[in-house]
C-alpha cells in the first residue's frame, strides 16, 4: 500500500532543519570568519537514454543550471564548522515529465579534544525530486566521529552513522541504516597516500521478506516469512593517491550484503580509476572509470524490483572532461560519457550515453 502523498512542508524537512543550523552557525560566526568559494555551472547536452530502458533508447537534449558553494570557519577557539551545499535543475527539450531538481547539503563540526585526538560530527540531507510528477526520494545521514594521529603519520578515524532513505512513490522500498567502520591515512611515500576502510551494518526496510520455496517440477511459491526484510553488510576499500607528473587514485572495494528477503543478497567487487592532467593553454584533461561487478548469490534469478526507478544508480562508466580556462573565474568544459547501470529490476542493466558542454564561472 502507497503512504499517502507527501506535502511540500514535510518532502523539505530534512533540508530545512540542516538550513536553520546552518544559518545559525553563520549568524554566530560572522562572515569575517569564514572562507567561501561558489561556482555556477550551465551545460547543454544529449542523452541518448533519457527513460533509461533496458531496449529502445529514446535521446533528447538536456540543459543544467548547477550552482556549488562551501566554506569553513570557526565558530570560537576550539570549534570549527563547514559547509558544503551543491543544487540546481536539469531541464530536458522534448519531455518534460523528466525535468528534474536536486539540493545536496552537508554540515561539519569538528574540535580538539586533546593533542591530536578530534571529535566530530556530520550531517548530510539530500533531496532529487521530479517537477511535474510524483517521484524523487529524500536521503539524510548523521554521523559522530573521532580521529587521532599517531606517531608515524598515520591518521585514524573511528565513525558511526545513522541514515535515512524515503522514496515518494510509497513506504516499499524505504529504509533505516546503521553503520560502524574505520578509515585509516598513510603519507608512505612523497606525493603517495595509502587509504584503507572498512564499514559494516545493518539496513531496516519497511517491505515484507519471502523465502523461494521448491515445490518440485518446475514449481516454486512465495512464502511470507512474517518479518520485515533486514540486510546486513560489509564494505572494504582501499586505495592509493599519487601526485606525480598528474593527479592519478586507484581505488579497490568489496561489499557484500545478506539478505532474509531471497534475492536480494549479493557480493560487488568495484575497481575505479582517476587521472588529471594541466597542460599547456590552461587545459585539463580528467578522467574517470569504474567496473562495478554485481553478482546476486540466490541460486535462481526471479524479477523483483529492487528501487522504485532507476534514481539510485549502481553503474560501471567511463567519463572524460577536457576543460579550458579563458580567465582565472571562467572556464569552458566538454563531457563525454558512457554508463552501465543497473535498473529498477533484479539483475537487468541498461546503457547510457551523455556528451555535454558546458560554462563553469567561479563567483
Amino acid at each position: 500500500m502507497k503512504k499517502p502523498r507527501k506535502n511540500v512542508t514535510e518532502r523539505f524537512s530534512i533540508l530545512r532543519f540542516c538550513l536553520i543550523i546552518f544559518l545559525s552557525f553563520y549568524s554566530r560566526a560572522g562572515a569575517e570568519n569564514w572562507r567561501w568559494n561558489s561556482r555556477a555551472d550551465m551545460a547543454y547536452g544529449l542523452d541518448n537514454n533519457i527513460f533509461e530502458t533496458l531496449s529502445d533508447p529514446i535521446a533528447d537534449y538536456t540543459g543544467r543550471l548547477l550552482y556549488h558553494v562551501n566554506g569553513s570557519g570557526r565558530l570560537t577557539a576550539s570549534l570549527w564548522t563547514s559547509v558544503d551545499y551543491q543544487g540546481g535543475v536539469e531541464l530536458y527539450s522534448s519531455y518534460s515529465e523528466e525535468n528534474r531538481m536536486i539540493h545536496d547539503l552537508s554540515l561539519g563540526l569538528e574540535t580538539p579534544l586533546r593533542q591530536g585526538l578530534i571529535l566530530g560530527f556530520s550531517a548530510h540531507a539530500r533531496d532529487k525530486r521530479f517537477l511535474t510528477i510524483q517521484r524523487g526520494f529524500t536521503q539524510a545521514s548523521f554521523s559522530p566521529s573521532m580521529r587521532f594521529s599517531s606517531a608515524n603519520g598515520m591518521n585514524t578515524t573511528l565513525y558511526f552513522s545513522l541514515g535515512r532513505l524515503n522514496y515518494f512513490l510509497g513506504s516499499e522500498f524505504d529504509y533505516t541504516n546503521l553503520l560502524g567502520g574505520i578509515r585509516l591515512e598513510l603519507g608512505i611515500w612523497p606525493r603517495v597516500t595509502w587509504n584503507f576502510q572498512a564499514s559494516g551494518g545493518f539496513s531496516f526496510f519497511n517491505r515484507e521478506s519471502y523465502d523461494l520455496r521448491y515445490l518440485g517440477g518446475s514449481i516454486y511459491q512465495w512464502i511470507s516469512k512474517d518479518e520485515k526484510q533486514l540486510d546486513r553488510f560489509v564494505e572494504m576499500t582501499t586505495g592509493l593517491e599519487i601526485y606525480q607528473w598528474a593527479l592519478f587514485g586507484i581505488q579497490i572495494s568489496y561489499q557484500k550484503i545478506l539478505s532474509n528477503n531471497y534475492g536480494y543478497s549479493f557480493v560487488c567487487p568495484r575497481l575505479q580509476f582517476i587521472a588529471a592532467k594541466s597542460f599547456v593553454w590552461n587545459l585539463t584533461v580528467r578522467f574517470y572509470w569504474s567496473l562495478y561487478l554485481k553478482g546476486y548469490t540466490d541460486d535462481l534469478k526471479p524479477l523483483l524490483q529492487i528501487w522504485p526507478d532507476s534514481e539510485n544508480e549502481e553503474n560501471s562508466f567511463w567519463v572524460l572532461d577536457i576543460s579550458k580556462d579563458f580567465q582565472k573565474t571562467l572556464s569552458v568544459r566538454l563531457r563525454m560519457g558512457w554508463y552501465q547501470n543497473e535498473s529498477p529490476f533484479r539483475d537487468l542493466y541498461y546503457q547510457k550515453r551523455i556528451l555535454s558542454l558546458g560554462i563553469s564561472r567561479r563567483l
